[in-house]
């Protein structure tokens, strides 16, 4: 079929999976061996220059829960509206998320 557009798995990824001027360069092992304990929050952010167990770029951003192990990746449970999908990621793309207590909320300003 001549003419028919490609849409292969990283279509129109060009500036989500690009990095920042300042996050170029080599990558640590350390981020690729860290360790999330069960039930901690994370959040999906794609590194492009690791392609192994890649989400797909709808999940880019979007935070969920590690609910466990599978092989040297987690797995992630996220909801994608309403339904709950389950990720299996490596950690070089995934983020821990730091637990905000209320009282580190400032007060809202009364009007």
């Amino acid at each position: 079929m001549p003419g028919k557009k490609a849409r292969g798995k990283h279509h129109r990824t060009r500036a989500k999976f690009s990095k920042f001027r300042s996050r170029r360069g080599k990558n640590t092992v350390a981020r690729l061996l860290r360790e999330f304990p069960i039930g901690a929050r994370v959040q999906v952010n794609v590194d492009p220059s690791f392609n192994r167990n890649m989400p797909f770029s709808r999940y880019q951003g979007l935070t969920g829960q590690v609910i466990g192990k599978q092989g040297r990746a987690f797995k992630v449970r996220i909801n994608k509206g309403n339904k709950p999908m389950q990720l299996v990621v490596t950690a070089a793309h995934l983020t821990r998320i730091q637990e905000q207590s209320p009282e580190s909320h400032p007060a809202p300003l009364a009007a």
